[in-house]
């Protein structure tokens, strides 16, 4: 399978539009009862990218954020944490895709869920089952993050499609 320059550079200026997002989150700190709550603003990316380009185009963009992100603004333990969550709320969002209607907004918010969700399995592999206690707010903050995110991403969609 042959992938083009124009497809390379495409994934590039993803890949750099996520990593770009990642660190401007880092610069706002979301007041949470738990830390490290964030929007998931370079999830937008990724979720349009799974819109218009699909789930390989996603993935790629999705590995180059985590990496990249975590390389720069974090440590192993970020990156640990990013990538469990990054990864299970990926391929929840591609299965959503592909055998359900759901909307944007509604694939956004089912993709925060299980990036928390991802987040707290890695949790407790380190730390505990003890830490399962904050899985219920959790989803819920990943169910209203993602509806921004998605609503988000409908639009930049929305806006975007056919001038490709």
């Amino acid at each position: 399978m042959k992938i083009t320059v124009r497809e390379i550079a495409f994934y590039g200026i993803l890949s750099a539009l996520a990593v770009f997002a990642g660190y401007i989150e880092t610069l706002f700190a979301i007041p949470s009862p738990v830390a490290g709550v964030k929007i998931g603003i370079g999830n937008i990316v990724v979720l349009y990218a799974l819109c218009i380009r699909g789930k390989k185009c996603a993935v790629i963009v999705c590995i180059v954020k985590v990496l990249a992100c975590a390389l720069l603004f974090g440590n192993i333990m970020t990156m640990l944490y990013s990538a469990s969550g990054a990864f299970l709320s990926l391929a929840a969002m591609i299965t959503a895709v592909r055998f359900t209607r759901a909307g944007i907004v509604g694939i956004s918010m089912l993709g925060g869920v299980f990036h928390n969700v991802g987040q707290v399995m890695c949790a407790c592999a380190f730390l505990g089952a003890v830490t399962m206690i904050y899985l219920p707010f959790l989803a819920a903050v990943g169910g209203v993050c993602g509806a921004l995110t998605g609503a988000a991403a409908a639009v930049i969609v929305r806006r975007t499609e056919g001038h490709l």
